[in-house]
């Protein structure tokens, strides 16, 4: 899948100003939930993009942080996907990234954590 190819890529393995050149494949997955609706969250369910954009949560690029956070509060109301947040135990990440001096990635870290909160309440 997309993670296969991207995998290199993802956390320590290509640092900021290279992981610019990403932007784009960022983008497309961050906006496939909301662009693309349950078809689209499959495919980046089953693609393994969604684990990519959990593993990016951590970059130290603050680009990619934000296309994995958007993308991750968009995925936030999905049980498989809250599940892998939880089973990665990236709600920390998210937590962290609330500290950050970007509005945006707060705002998209905000609303992951609610969702995710919210989800994995009516689960547990």
């Amino acid at each position: 899948g997309i993670a296969d190819i991207l995998a290199p890529f993802a956390k320590d393995c290509l640092s900021p100003p290279e992981t610019r050149v990403l932007y784009p494949i960022y983008a497309i997955m961050a906006n496939l939930p909301s662009l693309g609706g349950e078809e689209g969250e499959d495919i980046l369910l089953k693609s393994g993009g969604f684990e990519f954009l959990i593993d990016s949560l951590y970059s130290k690029d603050p680009g990619a942080q934000y296309y994995a956070v958007a993308g991750v509060s968009n995925m936030s109301h999905n049980v498989k996907a809250v599940t892998m947040v939880k089973d990665r135990k990236a709600q920390k990440q998210l937590e962290s990234l609330l500290d950050s001096n970007n509005r945006h990635i707060i705002n998209f870290a905000i609303k992951a954590l609610e969702n995710v909160t919210e989800v994995q309440g009516a689960f547990d």
